[in-house]
């Protein structure tokens, strides 16, 4: 917390004899006045203070419901980088979001399809989507999420995340089978604390001690 100085008031000069015109004794606060100052400012940082711990709490909660609800609506695959999943990152990323979505969704599809690694039980259901699939717009409203990125401690271990409108469960099913035909490894739960989460957590535990 900060300390509160006030800058002391200068001696005051020995008044002459008589009254010269212009001199004004010296205006001196009492020190009830600077009492007050001195307890209300201690009050500001004391308010500022309790709202600063709070927001970071508030921000931290916020945080934790948000990567427990992103696991329980996401689905989540790390795998190593390969041919197929390079066809989904390559993606232009200038789209609208929902297209680019869709778009990633499409090309995965489409690699999954005529990947021989991946098994013919989750290639033939992947096959049967695709050549059910006329165009992107066929995708609406059943694609809700698609997301294809290399993870931030390691860029050649890429993050696949969707989420898929009941009518596409099956096809989910076999896409998350498909990654793991590819190595891929399935994340259950809420996934990990960002880097920015890190930072609040430490700095409120900084200030709270």
């Amino acid at each position: 917390m900060g300390s509160w100085a006030f800058s002391s008031q200068a001696p005051a000069r020995p008044q002459r004899k008589g009254k010269a015109s212009g001199d004004k004794p010296p205006k001196i606060e009492p020190p009830e006045k600077r009492r007050r100052i001195e307890g209300h400012s201690r009050e500001q940082s004391n308010d500022l203070a309790s709202l600063a711990r709070a927001t970071a709490e508030l921000s931290l909660q916020t945080a934790r419901n948000c990567r427990i609800h992103s696991g329980m609506a996401l689905t989540t695959i790390l795998i190593p980088e390969c041919p197929s999943i390079s066809a989904a990152l390559s993606v232009d990323s200038s789209l609208q979001s929902f297209l680019t979505d869709l778009h990633r969704w499409a090309r995965l599809i489409l690699a999954f399809s005529q990947d021989e690694k991946v098994s013919p039980q989750h290639r033939t259901v992947i096959f049967e989507h695709a050549q059910a699939t006329a165009s992107i717009d066929a995708l609406y409203g059943r694609v809700l999420s698609c997301s294809v990125v290399p993870t931030f401690a390691d860029s050649k271990i890429i993050k696949v995340q969707f989420a898929v409108a009941p009518v596409l469960q099956s096809t989910a099913t076999a896409v998350i089978g498909a990654l793991v035909d590819l190595g891929g490894e399935a994340k259950l739960g809420p996934p990990p604390r960002s880097s920015a989460e890190r930072a609040v957590s430490s700095a409120l535990n900084s200030f709270i001690c």
